[in-house]
């Protein structure tokens, strides 16, 4: 049996490819991204353990915030631990971000997406440098000294082309613009840099006014003397320090800050891994059609082998014998080209302006494992039902009939349990919309169940539509191409099964894109709706290309200027911070990370709520939320709500305002004056004007810009600008997913090449026979083409279909979060490859296209059969 199987393998070397290609792509990216996340995080290994190489014990803070700053110590508590016994040196220093280098030119100094300029002191009090405690060091010029000097690491000096004595400007988000001269060129470790990201360094005392953390630190390195012991240190200094203070060995902080990467590297490997999965799910279709239609095809070798004696376990294994040799064959090549891809972002990556630490690749056992296990059971477990049924059949049955064929009143059986199937997905769905899931789990997992529910309805069902539609679709391709059109549509009509299993991997693959792109319409289209239609102003002020961050930030001068200015009317000033919202109800205790709004007075005119309650101007002590946070609390007037912020600790809040709209949605609003009491800081996220009357929003921008013009770091745009701006990141975003998904498409794709290869083998005496009658192998070209596209577009009708049904679902389960809006892209949003491709259109007529294009080889083949040998075909 096994040297049957090998054999019928080899034979079908077309086959083999095709369906090992599918394996061959998905292993492969999930094989990829676990190779470059394992290079990056063995990079980072490497310089943790030499950033600490030369420290004893490291000093930090915890923080029960999942995205705030952090917390401090103060000076005075850290400067207990030089009296700790064995403690021979202790060095202070302060981090934090919020800082802009700008180039000569007085632009802002950038080399792509990356994460933020960091901010750090790099010597104590008192001047003394830290050369003994590793990580970074000068290695040009000086240590920077007093507030009129700064360093910057090799990776900004190069960037910019400064060097030692030179003039730099450095823009705070907290006190605004810094003239500076650059004092030293810092490098880390022996000479490179901290996996990409940017450093400016000051002297402790400027560190801290330049964050605004006067008395503050962030923790520190301390050397023991000679032959104490460590863990008595730690504990000694621990016992001097607050509970939020940590006290580690070197090695421990190193192997803790390696795993804090890997477990930011985690998000980035899931995400990119789901696309290999859903590729391989797809994949899953493609071999399952593959598998059923050879069962069709070999019924009477099988049956001849049953007569031979083969038991029904025999013939069975010898399916899946053959499913498992392509799936290892597949994986293997696989995770090969997992290994090439990853190799590829180390040299892609740093070209597009992404910096990430590099080293030898890391293949561990585990992305081996997996890419095997992987390849080879997704193959195994798609034949299971095409092996099983080949097995069923009774030898004298298969001598006469297709082993593999439908059963008498199978429709009618598929009709039953399709619909049943489908009736219990749409009510997990609108429970999960409409119900009410009281303590159980978010109705975004009922919504989710009942989509995968409904998926594997319409599965079952789509044999049911495969005929109509296709007769439908093939008479409209016949009035274009007349007799190989009409064969075209016939041949799709005459196996609903194959042209419902073979666009079933189409399907799936447009169903995400159709999905991706209603979403992203969606989203744009709240955006566009609260923008144009719920602020009431002419001109907004923010952080440049940081739309959406809620941790930029700006100087307050600017809003400073802006007030001098005669054509602006008013303004207001909003700033951001995140806060831990607690509530008593009487079930228990709600507490949830969120975003808390420091407002003026005066922001109800410029985002008027559709409905509110109360006062929208709230007052010391006082808060306004919006509406659908309100009923998540259950919450009313009057109630008592507790915020705690990360650096201040818990304050009570009076509810005094309830507030209702797109534009509220997620406001927790406190008067500004508490907001920069709490947080120990008085920076914008973003402030609004408007125009004195009849001054465009064009013109107010003209005049608002001179006057900010040395402040690089923000944008003066228009809420056109903004749209634009919101639109480019949604579209960078979609092309992104895209651009994955795309490898899914193809799969699907790979699945009508080998289904029309497939079908050509099975037709051969037919085919034959039309040309013996006069059909020309022009036409039979077309007609294998036609046939490829009337089924692919078939596919992409039902997944544009799930895919804009799937959206709707979603944006109404996130509509307490403010998505307003459903949008249907069929048409492109702009003449951008983005606006293209988020059309449902374009990906209907591409795949149209595309079936053409992947069927062109079964069309040679088909067209290259010779007439006599194709008519004596058995």
């Amino acid at each position: 049996m096994l040297r049957v199987s090998l054999k019928g393998v080899w034979a079908h070397k077309v086959r083999l490819v095709l369906t090992a290609l599918a394996i061959i792509l998905g292993v492969g990216l999930i094989s990829g991204v676990y190779v470059y996340t394992d290079t990056i995080g063995k990079a980072f290994d490497g310089i943790f353990a030499d950033a600490y190489s030369g420290i004893d014990i490291a000093i930090g803070t915890e923080s029960e915030f999942s995205f705030g700053e952090g917390t401090y110590l103060d000076e005075a508590d850290f400067a207990l631990i030089d009296d700790v016994p064995g403690v021979e040196e202790a060095y202070p220093y302060l981090q934090g971000i919020g800082v802009t280098v700008l180039d000569a030119e007085g632009e802002v100094l950038s080399s792509g997406p990356g994460p933020p300029t960091f901010v750090s002191s790099l010597s104590d009090l008192e001047g003394s440098a830290y050369d003994d405690t590793g990580g970074f060091t000068i290695a040009e010029g000086a240590y920077p000294v007093g507030s009129g000097q700064v360093a910057f690491d090799r990776g900004v000096a190069d960037l910019g082309g400064f060097e030692v004595g030179d003039r730099v400007t450095v823009i705070s988000d907290l006190v605004g613009r810094l003239d500076l001269e650059l004092a030293g060129i810092a490098v880390f470790g022996e000479g490179g840099g901290l996996g990409g990201t940017k450093w400016v360094f000051f002297d402790l005392p400027t560190a801290q006014s330049v964050l605004q953390r006067p008395g503050k630190l962030s923790g520190g390195a301390v050397q023991v003397t000679p032959g104490a012991q460590i863990d008595n240190v730690i504990a000694g200094i621990q016992a001097v320090l607050p509970d939020h203070a940590t006290v580690v060995s070197g090695q421990d902080a190193a192997e803790e800050e390696a795993a804090e990467i890997q477990a930011a590297l985690s998000f980035f490997t899931i995400f990119l891994s789901v696309f290999g999965w859903v590729a391989l799910f797809v994949g899953s279709f493609l071999i399952y059609n593959t598998f059923r239609i050879v069962v069709s095809q070999r019924t009477r070798e099988l049956a001849l082998l049953r007569a031979l004696g083969a038991g029904a376990r025999q013939i069975r294994g010898i399916v899946l014998l053959e499913a498992v040799t392509i799936g290892l064959i597949g994986a293997v090549l696989g995770v090969g080209f997992g290994i090439m891809l990853a190799f590829g972002l180390q040299l892609i990556l740093p070209a597009a302006g992404i910096e990430l630490p590099t080293a030898t690749l890391s293949i561990k056992p585990r992305t081996v494992i997996v890419g095997l296990a992987a390849g080879t059971l997704i193959t195994f477990f798609s034949a299971l039902i095409p092996a099983r049924r080949a097995s069923k059949v009774s030898v004298m049955a298969a001598l006469r009939e297709d082993a593999a064929g439908p059963a008498r009143g199978g429709f009618l059986r598929r009709a039953l349990v399709g619909a049943v199937i489908l009736v219990l997905g749409l009510a997990g769905l609108f429970f999960g919309l409409f119900g009410d899931t009281g303590s159980g789990p978010s109705p975004i997992v009922y919504v989710g169940v009942g989509v995968g529910v409904i998926f594997l309805a319409v599965f079952v069902l789509s044999p049911l539509a495969a005929g109509p539609v296709t007769n439908l679709l093939g008479t409209v391709l016949e009035r274009f191409t007349g007799t190989s059109g009409r064969l075209a549509r016939r041949n799709a009509m005459r196996s609903p099964r194959r042209t419902a299993a073979t666009a079933a991997a189409v399907t799936i693959s447009i169903t995400l894109v159709a999905l991706a792109s209603t979403l992203t319409g969606s989203i744009r289209g709240t955006l566009d709706e609260v923008l144009a239609n719920n602020v009431d102003a002419e001109v907004v002020v923010l952080p440049a290309g940081q739309f959406g961050d809620p941790s930029a930030a700006f100087a307050p001068e600017v809003a400073e200027r802006m007030e001098g200015i005669d054509l602006v009317a008013d303004l207001t000033r909003i700033g951001i911070s995140w806060g831990l919202l607690t509530v008593e109800t009487p079930t228990g205790t709600l507490t949830d990370e969120i975003l808390i709004t420091g407002a003026e007075p005066n922001l109800a005119d410029f985002i008027p709520p559709d409905e509110f309650q109360g006062s929208l101007d709230p007052g010391p002590g006082e808060v306004v939320i919006e509406a659908a946070i309100a009923d998540d609390y259950d919450v009313a007037l009057g109630d008592s709500l507790v915020i705690e912020f990360e650096q201040s600790g818990e304050f009570p809040f009076t509810l005094v305002g309830i507030a209702e709209g797109p534009a509220w949605a997620g406001i927790v609003a406190v008067p500004a004056a508490d907001l920069i009491s709490a947080t120990g800081r008085d920076q914008h996220s973003q402030v609004y004007a408007q125009a004195v009357e009849d001054v465009t929003p064009d013109e107010l921008k003209a005049a608002v810009e001179p006057l900010l013009a040395d402040f690089p770091n923000v944008a003066v745009q228009t809420f056109e600008d903004l749209q634009s701006e919101a639109e480019a990141q949604l579209n960078g975003l979609l092309n992104f997913i895209l651009a994955l998904l795309a490898l899914a498409v193809v799969i699907g794709m790979l699945g009508v090449t080998n289904t029309m290869a497939l079908a050509v083998f099975e037709r051969t005496r037919e085919i034959g026979l039309l040309r013996a009658v006069g059909l020309d192998r022009r036409t039979t070209r077309r007609m294998v083409r036609a046939e490829a596209s009337i089924v692919s577009v078939f596919g992409a009708l039902m997944g544009i279909s799930l895919g804009i049904f799937f959206g709707w679902a979603l944006i109404k389960a996130l509509e307490d979060l403010g998505f307003a809006v459903f949008v249907i892209p069929w048409l492109p949003s702009s003449a951008t490859v983005a606006g293209v491709l988020g059309s449902l259109v374009f990906w209907l007529l591409a795949t149209g296209i595309l079936g053409i294009l992947f069927a062109v080889y079964p069309a040679w083949r088909a067209a290259r059969l010779k007439v006599i040998e194709a008519i004596a075909h058995l």
